[in-house]
């Protein structure tokens, strides 16, 4: 499914995926597209409208690291010196988010898989786990994404992203305040 229509259609973007989609049950979602492109944004969206679970490459690696274990202090200790996390690391991340999900609840993957040798992986691990999977490309230009990421706001509290188009100052969740994320901004 390709969504470059979803940028010429801002508020019928989810709409747009829904009704592409005649399944007679709901797969995996596999979002690709570059930074900026929504893929977070859709995945709330659609987590509202249906009984989904959100794998997020970035929110998972920052739970993993927060952990008291062997992998939560590997995690913390190659972000924090701004190295890049290892697929094998990645792997047990996305295989242990799998194995605590029912085959009946679709998961939605955000940020993974990023490479051939993971797309691999996750393949082998989706066929393991009886599941099935849609990839969706999120096909926007380039002055749409760095508006997008440039003004993208994260709650300080409970991580939830809110999109540049959103003019919430606090977090529908937890009522924490929002803050731009500094580390996207060019």
């Amino acid at each position: 499914i390709n969504l470059s229509k979803a940028e010429q259609a801002q508020d019928n973007d989810i709409n747009f995926l829904a009704s592409s989609m005649s399944f007679n049950y709901f797969p995996d979602l596999v979002f690709f597209g570059p930074p900026g492109s929504g893929k977070t944004c859709q995945a709330m969206k659609l987590t509202k409208i249906y009984d989904m679970a959100i794998f997020d490459l970035h929110y998972e690696l920052q739970k993993t690291m927060k952990q008291d274990n062997q992998l939560g202090r590997k995690v913390k200790q190659l972000l924090t010196a701004g190295q890049v996390v290892p697929s094998d690391i990645l792997q047990q991340i996305v295989e242990a988010f799998i194995k605590n999900v029912s085959t009946e609840k679709p998961i939605i993957f955000d940020g993974f898989p990023k490479n051939l040798a993971q797309a691999d992986f996750f393949n082998r691990l989706i066929s393991q786990y009886k599941r099935n999977f849609v990839a969706v490309l999120f096909n926007v230009g380039d002055d749409h994404a760095l508006t997008r990421i440039t003004k993208k706001k994260i709650c300080s509290y409970c991580q939830s992203v809110y999109s540049a188009d959103s003019i919430a100052e606090t977090c529908e969740k937890c009522d924490n305040d929002l803050k731009l994320v500094k580390e996207d901004n060019i």
